[in-house]
């Protein structure tokens, strides 16, 4: 795992390209695999209207993507986060995985922000709205919040 602040440089990005297109079990290359699944399956998300990227290849019993799955787009776009930490929609949409649409949150930070926006009912805002809401929230009334 890399450590936060460092960029990748581009033979580290070539030597994880390689290990994501080896051979699996069977012979098969994973890009060939995916590639198909894409095919059969279809795209993996979708962009909705509000900039959200809907995932489209099934979800737990609560209506998420797997959180792996989640994790693993944050970290490939935005770079690792704490271990203690859990990342939180800033847009309220439980299938959306745009690493922009998530922040990583403590659990008591977490908390304290569902229970703010709660009592503002923010799911009846626009989405936009609830992004924008959410980023204030966390750095004002949340910031000092361990």
């Amino acid at each position: 795992m890399r450590r936060p602040g460092r960029k990748q440089s581009a033979e580290t990005r070539a030597k994880i390209s390689a290990a994501m297109s080896r051979p699996d079990v069977q012979g098969r290359r994973i890009t060939t695999l995916r590639t198909n699944n894409e095919i059969r399956k279809g795209p993996r998300w979708i962009e909705d209207e509000n900039g959200c990227l809907i995932w489209q290849w099934g979800q737990s019993a609560v209506g998420y993507p797997s959180q792996g799955m989640r994790q693993s787009i944050y970290v490939f776009d935005r770079g690792p986060y704490r271990r203690d930490m859990h990342l939180n929609h800033l847009c309220g949409v439980r299938l959306c995985v745009n690493p922009e649409h998530q922040v990583p949150l403590t659990t008591m930070q977490h908390g304290g922000l569902h229970a703010i926006l709660g009592r503002r009912d923010w799911m009846d805002l626009p989405v936009p709205e609830r992004i924008e809401l959410s980023r204030r929230i966390i750095e004002g009334e949340l910031a000092r919040v361990p």
